[in-house]
């Protein structure tokens, strides 16, 4: 069901993760070595940002119409919320690694870097409120 709270919750989540696609994870001063290039790491730069970001967009998307069975949706919300974790924590391994090669340069976090974190917390918020709608219809059954 499209209306449900947790279906907006992952509808956010999954805009948070394809703003991913616009938005720089660090900017540098200068162009220099493999991944500032033009200036910015985003996804471009490693394949495996692109391949987590475009998992998660996916999986946030396809959460969303699994309402019929309450139990898969939440159980994928929540591999959406590691999703989203193992990209943050990817990011600022990326992001570390740029650090040591290049030591002279300033270079700032970007949003892009905020981005897999709200994601996460979003996917956990349309969990749990999956888990308090079956518990809702559980009660109602017991009720019959």
């Amino acid at each position: 069901m499209i209306q449900r709270i947790q279906s907006l919750f992952f509808l956010a989540s999954a805009i948070a993760f394809a703003s991913l696609f616009k938005l720089p994870f660090a900017t540098s001063s200068e162009a220099t070595g493999e991944i500032y290039q033009n200036k910015t790491l985003d996804l471009n730069d490693n394949m495996g940002l692109l391949l987590l970001t475009a998992l998660g967009v996916i999986l946030s998307m396809v959460v969303i119409f699994l309402f019929k069975n309450r139990k898969l949706q939440s159980t994928v919300g929540y591999i959406s919320l590691l999703i989203g974790l193992a990209l943050t924590g990817f990011a600022f391994y990326v992001y570390s690694s740029s650090l040591t090669t290049t030591s002279n340069l300033s270079i700032k976090l970007g949003l892009g870097m905020a981005m897999p974190v709200i994601a996460a917390v979003l996917a956990l918020l349309g969990s749990v409120f999956t888990k308090k709608d079956e518990k809702l219809v559980k009660s109602m059954d017991r009720l019959r």
